[in-house]
């Protein structure tokens, strides 16, 4: 697999060189590596995500992952740096040279145990060559996988407290019930949700004139007068992710491994559902 990728980059590179003439028209090719953050990882020949750099676009620490914020860039005011290649290289220089230090008796493991301690120590990645070559510099954030990457983590976290709660079958049943306007008469919206203002100048013009001022009086009022009544039309039964809540109970019902995380994934429409449920 290795060398594949490396023809591949040597081929992407004579590529990048020529003119190409497609419909009449003449056209250059880039090569703009993209895909979940695992291949990136391993393309750039860099540890994974369970490292204490974890990222493979920027040093970013684990411990600064839930910084609000923060940005990733060459300039002086973003948070995180992008590595260069003349900082993969000397970057894989320190490594070489500390392996070198170790003594060559110890086990495998050992050895492992010690270049990841060095790694974590020195806010190291690079464990080799990059190997789509010069390509490693281009990776950047793809959305859909970040997206996907999300919502699942958004997902476990649900999924651990309704078994901290003991209300897993409460959480499956939600889960699976299909999307519905009747029926429910569970509470979940307050009148204080519903009233509130939006002045930040979006439709200013229209909230001038008097009709409209009292219709929006009058609907306002009516949907307090809703909520307040627990008829509130428009409330959503269930997700409608019955596939899902099957995937989920079979996690579940192995009684040694329901605690790890959930190997479920969310993506678009079944993530919108979770979402339009939460509201």
């Amino acid at each position: 697999m290795e060398d594949i990728w490396r023809q591949h980059a040597e081929e992407m590179k004579v590529l990048e060189g020529n003119v190409l003439t497609v419909c009449s028209q003449q056209c250059t090719a880039e090569f703009q590596p993209s895909a979940n953050q695992s291949w990136q990882s391993w393309a750039n020949n860099e540890l994974r995500q369970a490292a204490t750099y974890p990222s493979p676009y920027a040093n970013v620490h684990k411990g600064q992952l839930c910084k609000m914020g923060g940005t990733i860039g060459n300039f002086n005011e973003d948070t995180w740096k992008v590595p260069s290649e003349e900082e993969r290289e000397e970057d894989l220089k320190k490594l070489r040279e500390y392996e070198k230090t170790l003594l060559a008796h110890l086990k495998q493991s050992q050895h492992h145990s010690k270049v990841l301690e060095f790694m974590a120590s020195h806010g190291l990645r690079q464990l080799g060559e990059p190997r789509i070559g010069e390509f490693a510099n281009r990776q950047k954030p793809e959305q859909v996988h970040n997206e996907i990457n999300a919502w699942q983590q958004i997902f476990k976290l649900i999924y651990k407290e309704a078994l901290q709660r003991n209300v897993i079958d409460l959480f499956l049943e939600i889960l699976s019930s299909p999307v519905d306007t009747t029926n429910n008469n569970r509470v979940r919206l307050s009148p204080a949700l519903l009233t509130t203002p939006h002045e930040e100048g979006v439709g200013e013009r229209v909230r001038q004139v008097d009709v409209v001022n009292r219709e929006a009086k009058a609907i306002v009022e009516h949907v307090q007068e809703a909520a307040a009544s627990s008829e509130v039309l428009g409330r959503l039964a269930g997700c409608g992710l019955s596939f899902v809540a099957r995937k989920v109970r079979e996690h579940y019902n192995d009684k040694d491994h329901k605690s790890n995380n959930l190997t479920v994934r969310l993506i678009g429409e079944q993530a919108m559902a979770l979402a339009k449920y939460s509201y």
